[in-house]
C-alpha cells in the first residue's frame, strides 16, 4: 500500500494533464491512474520475489493483465476470473472511508492524483482495507486450525481487536463475504501452505461461540465476518 500511495503520488509529475482539473481532464487522469495501479504492484510483487516485471499486454483485460503481470505462466488457471469478480465486488461500495477521502479532498479542487493518493492512505488503516494484512496476520499467529479455541479464548481475555469481522453497516451478514468465501474455498484445494482457509473457518465457528461470554460493545464488533475476512486469503 505504501508503494501505490507513493508511486501514484508521484506519477501526477509526468501526467500530460497536469494542472488541468476540467471534468475532460480529471477523467482522462483517472483511466491513467486505473491502468497504472496493477502495473505498479505486479511489478512491485515480481521484484520483491527477484524476478524482471513484465509489460502489459493490450490484448487482455485488466484483471486478466493483472494475473499475467504478477505471476505469467505460473498463474492459477482460475486467477483472472476471480480478480476479475473481486474488483467488482470491492469498487466503490457506498460511502465508505477512503471514497468519503476521495470526495473531501476533490471537493477542495484538488486534482485527481491527490484525491486517490488520499484515499490510498485512508484505505491502508486497519479498519478498512489494511484489515486484509491484520487477517493474515491473525491466522499466521495461529498456525493450525487445532490451536483455534485456545488463541480465540486468549485473545477475548486480552480485549485482542480481530481483523475482518464487523461491519457498520451490515449486521447480518456482508453480502460480498460469501463470494470472497467460495473464491477461498476453492483455491485453498490447491494451496500448498498453511491451511488457512481451514483456520479461518474454525475462527469464525469459534468467535461465534464466544459472543455470548464478550460485553455487548465487543461482541457487536464481531457479529459478522465482513469482506477483508475471505478477501485476505484469496488475494494471498
Amino acid at each position: 500500500m505504501d508503494v501505490l500511495r507513493t508511486l501514484i503520488s508521484a506519477s501526477s509529475f509526468e501526467d500530460p494533464a497536469e494542472g488541468d482539473n476540467a471534468p475532460e481532464a480529471e477523467r482522462a487522469k483517472s483511466l491513467r491512474l486505473v491502468a497504472k495501479m496493477p502495473t505498479i504492484l505486479a511489478s512491485y510483487i515480481r521484484r520483491r520475489k527477484g524476478q524482471q516485471p513484465i509489460p502489459p499486454d493490450p490484448a487482455l483485460g485488466h484483471a486478466a493483465n493483472f494475473a499475467q503481470m504478477t505471476w505469467a505462466d505460473q498463474q492459477d488457471p482460475r486467477a483472472a476470473a476471480v480478480l476479475n469478480t473481486c474488483f467488482i465486488l470491492q469498487a466503490e461500495h457506498g460511502l465508505n472511508a477512503s471514497t468519503f477521502v476521495a470526495r473531501v479532498t476533490a471537493s477542495t479542487n484538488a486534482d485527481m492524483h491527490a484525491a486517490v493518493t488520499a484515499a490510498l492512505g485512508a484505505l491502508k488503516g486497519p479498519l478498512h482495507g489494511g484489515a486484509t494484512d491484520g487477517t493474515m496476520k491473525m491466522l499466521d499467529e495461529i498456525g493450525s486450525p487445532e490451536r483455534t479455541e485456545a488463541w480465540v479464548e486468549r485473545a477475548i481475555a486480552s480485549k485482542y481487536k480481530f481483523s475482518g469481522f464487523g461491519h457498520r453497516v451490515y449486521k447480518t451478514l456482508d453480502p460480498r463475504a460469501p463470494h470472497l468465501r467460495r473464491f477461498a474455498e476453492d483455491l485453498a484445494t490447491t494451496w500448498k501452505g498453511p491451511k488457512y482457509f481451514e483456520i479461518q473457518e474454525k475462527l469464525a465457528e469459534e468467535i461465534a461461540k464466544q459472543r455470548p461470554t464478550m460485553s455487548p460493545a465487543a461482541a457487536e464488533k464481531v457479529n459478522v465476518v465482513n469482506v477483508d475476512y475471505y478477501a485476505a486469503t484469496t488475494y494471498t
